[in-house]
């Protein structure tokens, strides 16, 4: 029958969003490797890297974080299941050059190119030409770059509009507050902030669907559930499309003193849903099927279990992607926050049975098939999830992608 006015008929050309990023590829990939103990070029991604992310899949390894904003040079490298400072294992750590394909390890690191397996997940921001960059254009300032509105100094960036994805480092300055703000540059609301001193302390996370008090907080480096500080220590004023906050003060010493201390440099990853590329929500355990929509086939899913506490040798934030794991069903898991190799449950113990994970990523979003035992699909709690996409699921022109 005909639809009631001002309505349309019912099917995947209308529904879809009115714009797409129609080449996720060009933004975000996943790439493998073989370590040679040597200096080597690794290839296999279509843009020049902002973002590096390393992890051994077949050895007891920290992962290891490069940027372009802070460099990867040698004692550049953080270190996502550690509160260490940045570059505090630099003689494993390998120094890298960017390339327009991938990057090249210009020294051995033996800790990210030795005769193990690797995965590397790498992101584009807005570029490396200067100290300020925006959607590939180096500016003079912070100011000039677009980077108003923020109380605390911005000593660089790179900012990428169109994927809706920055990277910034500032400096808390010399006052403790609990609501300073700090200019992000993405035009829009982020949902996903990952947050870290360049000096000893937590990885704190932010995300929007369940960070609905500022002072709620999540960990990377921690399998605790969502927590509470008992102070705001996102600021008292929640992200928009110019700024996010946070709480300066003592932060060794509780974060409800705050998440950043006074005088001290951090870097923040920044993300925002954009359609076709990446997506930021939650879900609800069943311990049976449970889909998840996406709008996109993903290259990429991190889950987290942010309500219950009851299995914090588990609910680490559990990362899946779809070059280490080439067809359904998937379990080659690697955890956030801990060292261990891949395809191990998150206290360090053998897989039981493929049910222990268990998920599919599909034309459309991912299927979880776990049986409710452990990490990423228990009865009842409440899961985050950080997804960015393979293929869109419609593109502009009509296209879809196939499911694996």
């Amino acid at each position: 029958f005909p639809p009631p006015d001002g309505h349309q008929t019912l099917n995947a050309a209308n529904i879809r969003p009115e714009t797409v990023i129609a080449r996720p590829d060009q933004y975000v990939g996943v790439t493998t490797y073989l370590g040679t103990g040597a200096a080597q070029k690794i290839p296999g991604l279509n843009f020049q890297s902002d973002l590096i992310w390393v992890k051994a899949r077949d050895a007891n390894y920290n992962h290891r974080l490069w940027d372009s904003v802070k460099g990867f040079g040698s004692g550049k490298a953080l270190y996502p299941d550690e509160t260490s400072a940045m570059g505090t294992n630099s003689s494993n750590d390998g120094v890298i050059s960017t390339d327009i394909d991938g990057w090249t390890f210009t020294t051995t690191g033996a800790r990210v190119n030795d005769a193990n397996n690797y995965v590397g997940w790498a992101w584009k921001a807005g570029g490396n030409k200067g100290t300020f960059n925006k959607d590939g254009v180096a500016y003079a300032s912070a100011a000039a770059a677009g980077l108003t509105g923020g109380a605390l100094t911005v000593s660089g960036c790179s900012i990428g509009t169109e994927q809706g994805f920055s990277i910034i480092k500032y400096n808390s300055g010399s006052t403790g507050t609990n609501n300073t703000l700090v200019s992000h540059g993405l035009g829009k609301t982020p949902r996903f902030i990952i947050h870290k001193t360049l000096s000893t302390g937590d990885w704190y996370v932010y995300h929007a669907d369940v960070i609905t008090d500022l002072s709620y907080y999540l960990r990377l480096n921690s399998g605790d559930e969502r927590k509470t500080a008992g102070a705001n220590i996102w600021g008292s004023t929640p992200p928009n499309s110019n700024t996010f906050g946070v709480r300066v003060g003592n932060a060794d010493a509780d974060p409800k003193e705050g998440i950043i201390k006074t005088d001290e440099d951090a870097i923040a990853y920044v993300w925002a849903d954009v359609p076709g590329l990446q997506k930021f929500g939650s879900y609800t355990g069943r311990s049976a099927l449970n889909f998840v929509e996406l709008g996109f086939r993903p290259a990429l899913i991190m889950l987290k279990n942010s309500s219950n506490g009851s299995y914090t040798s588990y609910t680490y934030f559990a990362m899946f992607d779809s070059t280490r794991d080439t067809h359904n069903t998937m379990q080659n898991v690697i955890f956030a926050g801990k060292s261990q190799e891949e395809n191990k449950r998150g206290n360090g113990g053998s897989m039981s049975s493929v049910a222990d994970f268990s998920l599919d990523f599909l034309s459309n979003g991912f299927a979880l098939r776990d049986n409710g035992a452990s990490e990423i699909n228990l009865s009842g709690s409440t899961y985050i999830y950080a997804a960015w996409a393979e293929a869109p699921t419609v593109n502009l022109y009509g296209g879809q992608s196939n499911a694996r």
